[in-house]
């Protein structure tokens, strides 16, 4: 039995160009991804947020960018849009994420929700665990 936590669905092609699965790529393989945490976004009105608050969406793509040596926490985990640092996953959720990342697992994040209130913002992030699709020949 399925829960909602573990949510597959098939991501786009377009995804493989740009970020390969594990193993040898094939042209117009599709991977299927594993929605393995929500997360909350930290530090938005600290970096680039109000800049980009027209331009963020939902389902906006997100790169998660792993930061071993930060001094203020050993599992933090930078969010960028584009070039654009947004801030950080939460503390309190960083740390499976933080080790993927640190195991080379192809992840992916995206925007669940977007609620604004004057300058302050929440951001609610979705982190999927990639995996390859298997073919029967």
């Amino acid at each position: 039995m399925q829960t909602d936590l573990f949510q597959p669905f098939t991501t786009p092609a377009r995804h493989d160009a740009l970020r390969p699965v594990s193993g040898h790529a094939r042209a117009g393989r599709q991977a299927r991804a594993i929605r393995i945490q929500q997360s909350r976004l930290a530090g938005f009105r600290h970096h680039a947020g109000e800049r980009l608050r027209s331009a963020l969406q939902l389902g906006s793509e997100l790169r998660l960018v792993r930061e071993p040596d930060n001094a203020h926490d050993p599992y933090a985990v930078a969010v960028y849009w584009h070039h654009y640092q947004l801030g950080y996953l939460a503390r309190r959720d960083n740390t499976v994420v933080a080790r993927l990342l640190d195991n080379a697992r192809p992840l992916r994040c995206t925007v669940e929700r977007l609620y604004w209130q004057g300058p302050q913002a929440e951001i609610d992030l979705i982190i999927w665990l990639e995996r390859p699709t298997t073919h029967n020949s």
